[in-house]
């Protein structure tokens, strides 16, 4: 980082043991990590997808931030880059830059960030923070919500209806309601999963039996 210059005394007697040791260190790397927190051991091998966006005083983007800084490539400002469970990318040479770090595809997935300075934006799932002298680690964490979903098919009076064909998630080819259970407490159960990811599904009634 420039010229340095560095002051010592010589007292005329030499140690082998106790030299003079003059060490580089790299100002302010950033480090972005990923953690994946789910039963699915397929997600930590899943490739999650960033942006870096440099700002200016102005807090709009820096467009004169190009080329390749650490491990990141910028173009106008900005840089793409994925990372996997465990993996972690590093920018460097851009100590007292306003960076915001954002998760672009992690959509199934409660998102957290945190670092020792910044600060994270729920809605937008980025991570704001000015690049301090001694750098500092982003940790985006990706947990996979689960919940227990069951689908039953009764008539208009909450009465357990047999006989209805389904198809959709969770189903296999198609399937039909039968009565199952005691004989007061009779289900027609069309599916029952007890760790179903947070997300949208659909079921489809393709064929509803004939009521009486």
């Amino acid at each position: 980082d420039g010229n340095q210059t560095l002051s010592y005394t010589v007292d005329g007697v030499y140690s082998s043991t106790n030299p003079l040791v003059i060490k580089n260190h790299l100002k302010g790397t950033l480090a972005v990590t990923k953690t994946v927190d789910s039963i699915i051991e397929a997600d930590q091998q899943k490739n999650f997808n960033f942006t870096a966006t440099v700002l200016n005083t102005s807090n709009e983007t820096d467009t004169s931030i190009n080329g390749t800084y650490g491990d990141l490539n910028f173009t106008n400002g900005e840089a793409s880059f994925d990372l996997k469970h465990g993996l972690e990318k590093k920018i460097r040479n851009l100590v007292g830059k306003t960076i915001i770090i954002r998760e672009n595809d992690a959509v199934v997935y409660t998102t957290t960030a945190v670092s020792s300075t910044g600060s994270y934006n729920a809605d937008s799932k980025s991570y704001t923070i000015r690049i301090p002298d001694d750098g500092d680690t982003v940790v985006f964490t990706n947990k996979l919500e689960r919940v227990p979903v069951k689908a039953v098919k009764t008539d208009q009076f909450g009465n357990a209806l047999a006989g209805a064909v389904f198809s959709g998630d969770f189903v296999t080819d198609t399937i039909m309601t039968e009565l199952t259970g005691p004989d007061d407490e009779k289900e027609a159960v069309i599916f029952n999963q007890e760790a179903v990811a947070v997300g949208e599904y659909t079921l489809h009634e393709d064929s509803a039996p004939a009521i009486a």
